[in-house]
């Protein structure tokens, strides 16, 4: 019966579907609608025959094999049981342990503290020695610790570290920092102090130590001119051969320690900087303030450039003052009326600032170019003294 059903209900879904091509009024589907209707029913009556054919058929099949599903599946385990032993499941490994990497900082020297200021962006650029810092780990989180002394010492905006093994070795580690976030240009802002953070796990032995050192200070005596470019090279041949007998060895060696020393330098893997070690870095904006404004005071360029304006203006009466007869500016409207400036007291931050864009009429109505210097100070935006020559800078 029910298998009567559902060939009945695909015949009228056919049927269905050629009146919604070319609807049959012989059978009262005149309309593309009803054809649609007559389908949809079809189907949903063939669904429901197939499901109550899907359901008696269980039943009817436990019934001719007369064993309940329950047995059966306890025959199949007594079987098993029977024909090969049952293994005993292996327990699962324990999980290893989270072992965190140590990031330990080491005793360090810097030998080269550079100011690489550019622009109003106050930058350095710091070289430590750290022998016993070993593992990548180590080498950054000194470089860290170096930074922030260095900060403190500075209140530089960015500063760019590198690490060496030893004196005169090659760098191995580097990092740079910035408390603003805005790297080394102050215009790349993220949310990053620390970025580039790249060091080498090479660790060079007492002898290629001294091999590499030798090799640095003796490389200037064996420079020479380059016949077919004409410029200046090191006849590394002959270096190696003169440092092979220094340490009663072959110039193999010799390449052989120098290459690693390039290794080093160029198998640098960049580091990710643990959450305890990355806030060492931040810095309040009132704090960061506060160091940009000392550092600014003590150089030249950052302070010279921050009070261009204040000196430009006040400056400007007291040196039209120094015309006997008449005077006459040659800036243009955007142009600076000082070029130049120079300290004229660090230590008090006083400022000498100088242009040569001016004219001073003499008593036979000629006009001649002056150079004028104005001595400014900052904090009181007060001029100190004006004096002017005749002739440009």
């Amino acid at each position: 019966m029910v298998a009567l059903l559902g060939i009945l209900a695909i015949a009228c879904f056919f049927v269905g579907f050629i009146c919604l091509i070319y609807p049959i009024r012989a059978i009262r589907i005149s309309t593309r609608g009803r054809a649609a209707a007559l389908m949809g029913v079809s189907f949903i009556v063939f669904i429901a025959a197939a499901v109550m054919t899907d359901t008696k058929s269980i039943p009817k099949k436990q019934a001719e094999s007369g064993t309940p599903e329950r047995e059966v599946s306890e025959q199949v385990a007594v079987h098993q049981s029977e024909s090969e032993p049952v293994q005993p499941t292996e327990a699962l490994p324990p999980k290893a342990p989270n072992m965190e990497v140590e990031w330990n900082v080491h005793k360090f020297e810097v030998v080269k503290d550079e100011d690489i200021s550019f622009s109003n962006r106050l930058r350095r650029r710091i070289v430590i020695v750290a022998p016993t810092a070993l593992t990548r780990e180590d080498r950054v989180a000194t470089l860290i610790e170096a930074a922030q002394q260095a900060w403190q010492k500075h209140n530089s905006q960015y500063i760019a570290l590198f690490l060496l093994p030893f004196e005169l070795g090659p760098s191995i580690a580097r990092i740079d920092y910035a408390p603003d976030k805005c790297g080394i240009s102050g215009e790349d802002c993220t949310d990053q102090v620390w970025t580039d953070a790249y060091a080498s796990d090479v660790v060079f032995t007492s002898e290629q130590e001294q091999i590499y050192t030798a090799w640095e200070i003796n490389k200037d005596r064996f420079k020479e001119i380059d016949k077919e470019y004409g410029f200046e090279i090191i006849n590394e041949e002959n270096l190696k051969a003169f440092l092979a007998g220094q340490f009663n060895t072959t110039s193999g060696e010799i390449s052989k320690t120098m290459l690693e020393s390039i290794v080093a330098y160029t198998d640098q893997q960049k580091m990710s900087i643990p959450h305890h070690l990355e806030l060492l870095g931040h810095v309040s904006d009132e704090d960061q303030e506060k160091a940009e404004e000392k550092a600014c005071q003590v150089n030249l360029s950052c302070w010279g450039d921050k009070h261009i304006i204040a000196a430009s203006v006040y400056c400007v009466d007291y040196i039209e003052r120094l015309a006997k007869y008449d005077h006459e500016w040659t800036d243009g409207w955007l142009e600076f009326k000082f070029s130049h400036f120079v300290w004229d007291d660090r230590q008090i931050g006083s400022l000498t600032y100088i242009g040569d864009q001016i004219k001073f009429q003499n008593g036979f109505g000629a006009w001649i170019p002056h150079t004028y210097h104005c001595r400014f100070d900052p904090f009181k935006q007060q001029v100190l003294e004006v004096q002017a020559i005749p002739g440009r800078l």
